[in-house]
């Protein structure tokens, strides 16, 4: 203020006037002022669109467009349909990404119930496109389903059996059905299921697999220890060769058995022997 009182008059009423011209000149430039257009106009969609809002399931919290828009459907398969196909349906483009974001997680939906389950179309939109889904391969693929026929498999006599009869039993190929021909060849006939147990690669779960269809027949090849040579005994699977030796050698000695029991004699053998080995012996 002791500044402005240096000034002259004349000074002062001219720093005045320019005030005020610049004053005038920004009230020129705004005026009139504006009114206010305070009135909002609001779009709304069908009304079934705003109080209908689709049930409640895990993707339910999706926001959904509100803009009406015009529809052109027609029948298509939205497993298949490209966001393309879609769009020119009428389909949103919120609509089309929330589609193919839940059909990575959920897959292929087979039914309109599968589809109307994930919430992603209002109740007005669903009553719209509802008739043109069509799910019919899946219903077809359905309905054209006949369950195989459940194959017959007939009773086994294992001791009579070929290796094609025994090919018919579940988990019995070409391999296993030689390993046991040849191993029944060389006991003279089993006498008892579990003895398939002896035979290479044959375990209790394939047992258990082929034993409802197993009958044992008693088709046995017996030695005469009282004949039997060496050689003979030696080819039997619960005969080696040491007590192959030995029964040659105490009948050698001792004259013809007269009963099986009698080979309890020979030094290297015992009852535990005799009971397994008894079935495929008989003395003369």
């Amino acid at each position: 203020m002791k500044d402005w009182f240096l000034y002259t008059l004349r000074e002062q009423k001219g720093v005045a006037f320019l005030v005020l011209l610049l004053f005038l000149s920004l009230v020129a430039r705004f005026w009139p002022l504006p009114e206010i257009d305070r009135h909002i106009e609001l779009v709304y969609a069908d009304a079934d669109s705003i109080s209908e809002m689709p049930p409640s399931s895990k993707f339910s919290n999706q926001r959904r467009e509100m803009q009406p828009h015009t529809w052109t459907l027609h029948n298509f398969d939205i497993n298949y349909a490209k966001a393309k196909e879609l769009r020119q349906m009428g389909f949103s483009n919120d609509f089309i990404s929330q589609w193919f974001s839940v059909k990575q997680e959920v897959g292929f939906v087979t039914s309109w119930e599968e589809f109307e389950k994930l919430g992603l179309l209002s109740y007005s939109d669903v009553k719209k496109v509802k008739p043109y889904f069509d799910f019919t391969r899946y219903a077809k693929r359905d309905t054209q389903f006949t369950p195989r026929e459940q194959k017959v498999i007939p009773m086994v006599l294992l001791n009579s059996a070929d290796t094609g009869d025994l090919k018919q039993l579940p988990g019995i190929g070409t391999a296993y059905s030689k390993r046991i021909v040849s191993y029944r060849d060389k006991l003279g006939g089993f006498y008892h299921i579990d003895q398939l147990l002896e035979v290479y690669g044959v375990d209790s779960q394939l047992l258990a697999k082929i034993v409802p269809y197993l009958k044992i027949d008693a088709v046995y090849h017996k030695l005469d220890m009282n004949t039997a040579s060496k050689e003979d005994l030696r080819l039997h699977p619960y005969i080696n060769y040491k007590q192959a030796n030995a029964i040659v050698a105490y009948r050698a000695q001792h004259g013809s058995f007269n009963r099986l029991e009698e080979l309890l004699q020979v030094y290297v053998l015992d009852q535990e022997w005799l009971t397994k080995v008894q079935p495929y012996l008989f003395v003369n």
